[in-house]
């Protein structure tokens, strides 16, 4: 029962939050004004604070802004444009650059042993790090990584270790040796 009622309160918490951007009717009309201006534009408007770093707003910037009768958040998309995500705490508007994720890459491959037979099993490991995949029974493996500059290592149980340094490649077919010294 606690339980349910602290569930209820907490979504209750959350649709307050975005409907409080939305019960303020701003008007702006803003001609080659600073961000910053046009932040204090809005602020005369409501009764909210607003916290932000003039750098990552870049606060200097210029815009030309007309909007009348839009939500809060209506009005500073058209004050920040694309990039920015802002929130409400405690009568406070934090604005903020979003968080850019990182590019992702597909690295695939096959892995087989000197006679062209495929590997399955095989462990395909990023070197350093804990992240990796095994092949398939095709001998097939995919990993999505950053972008970046990678070293893969394959390794399996009567094979010596190989380790491959990716580049910009997409595709890292490998050929295992077979270990004499673990036979």
């Amino acid at each position: 029962m606690k339980l349910t009622l602290f569930l209820f309160l907490l979504g209750m918490l959350r649709v307050s939050a975005s409907t409080y951007a939305q019960t303020y009717s701003i008007n702006l009309d803003l001609v080659n004004a600073t961000r910053q201006e046009a932040i204090e534009a809005i602020k005369k408007q409501t009764d909210l604070d607003f916290f932000y770093s003039n750098q990552e707003i870049e606060a200097r910037r210029k815009v030309t802004v007309a909007c009348e009768n839009v939500s809060l958040e209506e009005a500073l998309r058209q004050v920040l444009g694309n990039g920015y995500s802002f929130r409400i705490v405690d009568n406070m508007v934090v604005i903020r650059p979003e968080q850019q994720m990182p590019e992702e890459r597909k690295i695939s491959g096959v892995v087989k042993d000197r006679n062209g037979a495929p590997l399955p099993g095989v462990a395909v490991v990023l070197k350093g790090t804990t992240v990796g995949t095994a092949t398939d029974m095709d001998g097939k493996y995919t990993l999505t990584l950053p972008e970046g500059n990678y070293t893969l290592v394959f390794s399996m149980l009567g094979m010596k270790v190989r380790e491959e340094l990716v580049g910009d490649r997409t595709e890292v077919n490998v050929v295992m040796e077979e270990d004499a010294t673990e036979m």
